[in-house]
């Protein structure tokens, strides 16, 4: 009897090990102004978790670099998907994508680089054959500049993208992925290289808009506006 109580306590302490990332894993969905965003805690990767500020979702990386020394090819990648839904009266007729970070170049073989894509697809039509909306993330500017050890300093990077959306998606939300690259390459001894993603990391920016029916009942209002002043006049 007391060999199979210990064997069932075994198995029961098993299976609470193997159970409890599971159980700790869970759906977040975050309220904002005009749309809620979802996604799974237990996949955000290298991105960590978001907060939500009106309507834009910041990530802030503590993690999320590229290293390079001594003629090596480094390359760090992390994706990540985001479920967006617009609330009640409202649309949004695109998705921005914004990053930030620093680097260092030592060395005039030393090299870095940001890239990656913004995709997303329509909720109401997921399979694989159906639109995607998709476009790259780019530097706004060369990342060229170098230092020195004796005067040594980090140079600011931005980079962004950004998909329209048709309105009609608006109705079931969209998936948003998010893949982000950083690269960095030297290829001579002495030489070192590094990228960081580090300013907020990833900004997803959206813009709500009325529907239709609000904008019929704004025209009307400027009709009604527009006849009495033509009443007005007759009058005067």
């Amino acid at each position: 009897m007391r060999v199979k109580f210990k064997q069932a306590v075994w198995s029961l302490a098993l299976a609470a090990s193997v159970a409890s990332p599971a159980a700790q894993a869970a759906i977040q969905r975050l309220v904002g102004t005009n749309v809620t965003y979802q996604y799974d805690d237990a996949v955000v990767g290298l991105f960590g978790l978001p907060t939500l500020a009106g309507d834009s979702l910041t990530f802030t990386p503590t993690n999320f670099k590229a290293l390079s020394s001594d003629g090596q090819f480094t390359n760090v990648n992390s994706t990540i998907n985001v479920q967006i839904f617009a609330h009640t009266g409202y649309t949004f007729p695109g998705v921005t994508v914004q990053e930030s970070g620093d680097y260092y170049l030592i060395g005039s073989d030393a090299q870095v680089a940001v890239g990656g894509q913004i995709r997303a697809y329509d909720l109401l039509n997921p399979l694989p054959t159906s639109a995607h909306i998709t476009d790259p993330i780019v530097a706004t500017a060369p990342l060229t500049t170098t230092t020195t050890l004796s005067n040594f300093g980090t140079t600011n990077w931005q980079a962004d993208a950004m998909v329209n959306l048709p309105t009609a998606w608006s109705a079931g939300g969209i998936n948003l992925t998010i893949e982000n690259i950083l690269i960095a390459f030297t290829a001579n001894q002495g030489s070192a290289a590094m990228i960081e993603k580090k300013f907020v990391g990833t900004a997803i920016v959206i813009t709500p808009v009325p529907e239709a029916e609000t904008y019929a009942m704004m025209l009307a209002g400027l009709g009604l506006v527009g006849w009495m002043a033509g009443r007005r006049r007759q009058f005067v």
